[in-house]
């Protein structure tokens, strides 16, 4: 367990820029920055970090929150894994105390899986260098492949010496189970029962995620390929290795992407590390697997425009040449590069330094419609027939271009290198994006009705009600829905808008607590005209709807109320803020985020429709606090509102039941309890006008 200590400078360390630009490619935009959401699938960006807030959100999804809930939603991490990967992004010690046997016991199996594949990685790596055959086979051959030690060591080469259970005997000394290493596939279990080293006698390229943790590994056969020996063998999937998701280099590329605005594709992992070698850093691989939407999502991420590397083998690229299809689809800008015959990006590199193999790159790609046009031509010759399906081939792929301009941009070159007809491709590319339409209608139909089936809880349309059993409380609440029970420290969990309530209490508390979040110490004033604090307002409005010591219906809604009242003395809105963005709850955290994000977003809507029409920047500083000032002053009768509106929501539920209790003891004939029933629903009811001539005032 992480202590406090080392929690606090992991807060204080992290920016939420820094954090997020290591996934994104965030392009500035008034004071924030925004960028495609990692999140979920999209074109225009609409997920913004917010520098000054220390905040991201993303306003097509909903997700939000600081540094720490970001890694957790895009690593998939524990809160206290997601503490660790960025106290070693930014180079802080991690103190922890000793955990228990049980603690132990609970840890995941991912994280479990994820040690092994740490471990593992060492491990090659040691026998790389400090083994007899790792040094006179595995170095050796990647000596001739032209690699230099310091380009081994980048990339964490290592060797698997051809033994059935040397790696198996190793790990099992240092305390790794059977079942992490057989779910990460190092090793393999037969029918008898006998274990043995998956990658014996190959040499290892260890497969990294975008964020440097070692997901799987890749381990090539020494000598020749034979019917029993794949040339190359992979990890299987598993929890934490899912190949379409996965490109070969990403880590390493990442940052030189952004740099250039650019990446290559190229095809195997000696490509990468050729081109790495020679300089050329903004590279990845598809490890030899046809290319999946997962992936050029992941470079999506940090760059719109991408280069395919291909060798002259026209039959392979045949093969593989779907892949530009979906690299339009995604709205990639394509270009093209083939490679002289007989070579490939591994073995151009070794020969070129990088500035020529960009010069040449640069001189010799070719958009995509020239280069689809040059290959599907190639073997047509005078078949009108292979003539005709190429074209609908390139003409399909023109339709799947969605910029208009664009699109009509590149008919009129197929036009022309095809020798067709403009007019016959326009009404074809037409017809095609009517196809594509109706297909994507279709789809999203029968996902719609599938959700509405099956993702609907038996109680969605229920409103909770006040508890009528042994109501003693004149002033009782709802029953407590269970939202609470969430336990981030060992689960993984999404917070999206479809997993929050939609009930009008959760809606009605969220409304006070945005408030809390955003103005904790606002002054203003009490209904005894007493000078008091935001915070301190709200405890004691609320304070006479409040049942066993709870103030909102929801404990999610309760534990941020307990984090602000802890720290109201010592620490001022901004570190409140931060605290409950970097919450151990992720829920917590994305509703912080969320009403930050919003109260942000209304004051630049207010300052948009308020603006200085002068040329004077120095009254233009004053005119914008002036406006912000208008905008801040709003928030004591803001809340006050939704204050008389949730105690509005109690009372008159509990009205509801009280008539429900005279109606039952009026026709039971019990009249004095009817009549005690009445005398409380007339104190309600006096409550309720109270409450209506507060909003009207």
């Amino acid at each position: 367990m992480i202590d406090d200590e080392t929690k606090q400078k992991i807060f204080d360390a992290t920016t939420i820029y820094d954090v997020v630009s290591d996934f994104v490619n965030l392009t500035k935009r008034g004071a924030n920055y925004v960028g495609l959401c990692p999140f979920h699938n999209e074109k225009t960006g609409s997920f913004t970090v917010s520098p000054s807030k220390n905040i991201f959100k993303c306003f097509g999804c909903g997700e939000s929150g600081g540094p720490v809930q970001f890694i957790m939603l895009h690593e998939k991490l524990t809160y206290p894994e997601a503490l660790r990967y960025l106290a070693k992004k930014y180079h802080i010690d991690v103190v922890e105390k000793q955990l228990t046997p049980e603690e132990i016991a609970v840890q995941s199996k991912e994280e479990a899986m994820y040690a092994v594949n740490d471990w593992a990685q060492k491990y090659f790596e040691d026998q790389l260098y400090n083994t007899p055959s790792g040094k006179s086979l595995g170095y050796s051959y990647f000596v001739e492949r032209g690699f230099s030690e310091n380009t081994m060591k980048k990339f964490c080469l290592g060797y698997c010496q051809d033994e059935y259970h040397t790696l198996f005997d190793a790990a099992k000394k240092k305390g790794f189970k059977e079942e992490h290493l057989l779910a990460t596939g190092l090793v393999t279990k037969n029918d008898k029962g006998y274990y043995a080293d998956k990658f014996r006698g190959r040499v290892i390229f260890p497969i990294f995620s975008v964020s440097g943790r070692v997901v799987g590994f890749g381990g090539r056969i020494l000598g020749a390929k034979t019917a029993q020996s794949a040339k190359y063998l992979n990890s299987p999937e598993s929890e934490i290795y899912q190949k379409r998701k996965i490109l070969y280099g990403l880590y390493h590329a990442k940052n030189a992407i952004c740099k250039y605005d650019c990446c290559y594709l190229v095809e195997g992992y000696t490509d990468v590390i050729s081109m790495h070698q020679s300089g050329i850093e903004n590279v990845v691989a598809s490890s030899g697997t046809s290319l999946t939407e997962e992936q050029i999502r992941a470079i999506r991420r940090f760059t719109k425009n991408i280069t395919v590397l291909y060798d002259g083998d026209f039959a392979g690229i045949k093969a593989s040449i779907r892949g530009i299809d979906m690299l339009i689809k995604e709205d990639m800008n394509v270009k093209v590069l083939l490679l002289p015959d007989g070579e490939d990006p591994d073995s151009f590199a070794r020969s070129h330094n990088a500035v020529d193999f960009v010069n040449f790159i640069n001189e010799n790609q070719e958009n995509f419609i020239r280069f689809k046009i040059k290959i599907l031509l190639n073997d047509v010759h005078n078949d009108p027939h292979k003539r005709a399906e190429a074209i609908n081939n390139i003409v399909e792929t023109i339709s799947f271009i969605s910029d208009i301009v664009t699109r009509e941009v590149y008919i009129q070159e197929a036009a022309t290198l095809l020798d067709v007809d403009e007019r016959v491709l326009v009404r074809q590319v037409a017809q095609m994006r009517k196809k594509h339409f109706e297909e994507e209608q279709k789809k999203a139909s029968i996902n719609n009705a599938r959700y509405n089936s099956e993702s609907m809880p038996d109680n969605s349309g229920i409103i909770p009600v006040m508890d009528n059993q042994n109501d003693t409380d004149n002033h009782s609440k709802p029953n407590t829905p269970i939202i609470d029970s969430i336990s981030p420290s060992n689960s993984r969990i999404s917070t999206s808008k479809s997993d929050l309530p939609k009930d009008k209490y959760f809606c009605a508390e969220r409304n006070i607590i945005h408030y809390l979040i955003c103005y904790p110490k606002y002054p203003m004033v009490d209904a005894d005209s007493n000078a008091v604090i935001l915070y301190d307002n709200v405890i004691s409005a609320l304070s006479d709807v409040a049942r066993d010591n709870k103030i909102f219906t929801y404990d999610v809604f309760n534990d941020i109320l307990s984090t602000i009242g802890a720290n109201m003395l010592n620490a001022n809105e901004k570190d409140i803020q931060q605290l409950l963005l970097n919450s151990e709850n992720p829920l917590i955290a994305k509703i912080a985020g969320d009403c930050i994000m919003l109260e942000e977003d209304k004051l630049a809507r207010e300052l948009k429709a308020y603006p200085y029409e002068g040329k004077d920047p120095n009254y233009e500083k004053q005119h914008i606090e002036e406006v912000k000032e208008i905008f801040v002053g709003r928030v004591a009768d803001n809340v006050s509102d939704v204050i008389n509106e949730y105690k509005s929501l109690i009372v008159k539920d509990k009205i509801k039941i009280l008539e429900k209790d005279f109606s039952d003891a009026f026709n039971a004939g019990d009249l004095s309890k009817a009549e005690q029933i009445k005398s409380d629903m007339n104190y309600y009811n006096d409550i309720i006008s109270f409450l209506s001539h507060s909003e009207d005032e």
